[in-house]
């Protein structure tokens, strides 16, 4: 019996799938195949009836997969994506960042190294099943689920702690230009600008993304295209004087 199953969307003829299938297996993982969208889907639908830990890797050139990363996040949104990039440049882990794929790797990762961490990411998964993040140390830092910290500057901080305020957990990109604007304050920790700015706030948003991939977690926050950001994780509701300072 496994411990969980990497769906994987690629190429049949993809000259590493047999590697990572006998890295993932060392795991104690399964990997299922998908060279069709519909398969795919139609596969995680099923574990409606009898839930298995699994999360979903594309792999490939980014078109091979764009479309499909879109599908996934409309039908399956609490599934979580991954993605092995052929061209790993700064604009490629963008657009899959903006496709909700939650950690990126170069066509080089060994299969090895890639099938461990797989395995760590769909434990840390397991491990926060039911459970809350919370923010510590007065909203300078959070927690996951199961004790892992990433700390926060300070616009990671307001940033986070906006979304975690707003009633829907979602916040526009106006809404979130406007945050520091009103305080007066031009410029931040570390020399941030206070008003985030549609490219501030994008370029915030890949620093925040690489801290939780580097901490071995999933991103909570999603990109809502044309719209904004919004959480996609429960927070510990904290008393107002927690955050003071």
């Amino acid at each position: 019996m496994t411990a969980g199953f990497v769906h994987l969307f690629a190429s049949a003829n993809s000259g590493w799938v047999g590697s990572l299938q006998m890295a993932l297996l060392r795991q104690g993982l399964g990997l299922r195949l998908h060279t069709e969208i519909r398969r795919l889907l139609g596969a995680l639908s099923l574990q409606g009836g009898k839930p298995e830990p699994s999360l979903v890797l594309l792999a490939g050139p980014f078109n091979h997969w764009c479309q499909v990363a879109r599908q996934l996040r409309s039908a399956t949104p609490s599934t979580p994506v991954f993605a092995v990039l052929s061209q790993f440049t700064e604009a490629s882990v963008s657009q899959a960042m903006a496709l909700g794929i939650a950690v990126c790797w170069p066509a080089s990762v060994r299969a090895d190294l890639l099938a461990s961490n797989l395995r760590r990411l769909l434990a840390v998964r397991q491990a926060g099943t039911g459970t809350v993040w919370r923010f510590n140390r007065r909203g300078w830092e959070i927690e996951s689920p199961h004790g892992v910290a990433v700390a926060l500057t300070s616009a990671e901080r307001t940033l986070l702690l906006a979304l975690c305020n707003s009633p829907d957990k979602r916040l526009s990109h106006g809404v979130l230009d406007d945050i520091h604007g009103a305080a007066g304050e031009p410029n931040g920790e570390n020399g941030e600008a206070r008003s985030f700015g549609t490219r501030r706030l994008s370029v915030l948003m890949s620093r925040l993304r690489k801290k939780f991939g580097a901490a071995g977690l999933e991103f909570p926050i999603r990109s809502l295209r044309g719209v904004g950001y919004e959480l996609c994780v429960e927070f510990e509701a904290p008393a107002p004087h927690e955050f003071e300072g």
